[in-house]
């Protein structure tokens, strides 16, 4: 599943900047079914749901991480074909172990151009969250680890499990859309 990872390490000022930032309860979300836990995405314009408010995207989470996503798309062979990209689907997520959150399998996948997914787990503990649902089995990645980040296909179904160690887990994820050039 996964297309590429490696350690991307941030400095340890804006990992406690970003979290800090997440922290704020304008970004919680969740109910006590589901649990709760901090994060942009449903403030992000590229979500449809009713939740949305929209017009929220971390300028600041552009800055750290296009760049990066530049290079991968390079080692991967996806950019350089005259296509535009959009980085703009990208958000942070700070889980709580006392929130009890866990995400459902999904995909990011809407439509052709969505192509690839990806997740920075920027500061997680221990436990494997993560992981990818083939058929009826969760496939946790050994690339989870503080500062790992992997690139995936949008369509590929994932979730996350419920934190059960450590205090905190922060990750930034986002989708690499292709625009029509």
């Amino acid at each position: 599943m996964i297309l590429w990872s490696e350690q991307y390490v941030l400095s340890d000022s804006i990992v406690n900047h970003l979290k800090n930032k997440y922290a704020d309860p304008y970004f919680l979300k969740g109910d006590e079914g589901w649990g709760q836990h901090y994060t942009g995405y449903h403030k992000n314009p590229n979500n449809t749901s009713i939740t949305v408010n929209g017009k929220f995207v971390d300028q600041e989470l552009l800055k750290i991480y296009v760049p990066k996503l530049k290079d991968v798309l390079k080692m991967i062979g996806l950019y350089g074909s005259g296509s535009i990209y959009s980085y703009s689907s990208i958000w942070g997520q700070l889980y709580k172990k006392e929130l009890g959150a866990i995400i459902d399998v999904h995909n990011h996948y809407r439509h052709p151009s969505q192509l690839v997914s990806w997740v920075h787990f920027v500061d997680v503990p221990d436990q494997k969250c993560f992981y990818f649902m083939l058929g009826d089995q969760k496939v946790y990645p050994d690339t989870q680890s503080s500062s790992d980040i992997i690139f995936y296909p949008s369509y590929a179904l994932h979730g996350v499990d419920k934190m059960e160690e450590g205090d905190d887990r922060f990750v930034v994820a986002g989708n690499i859309v292709q625009m029509n050039s």
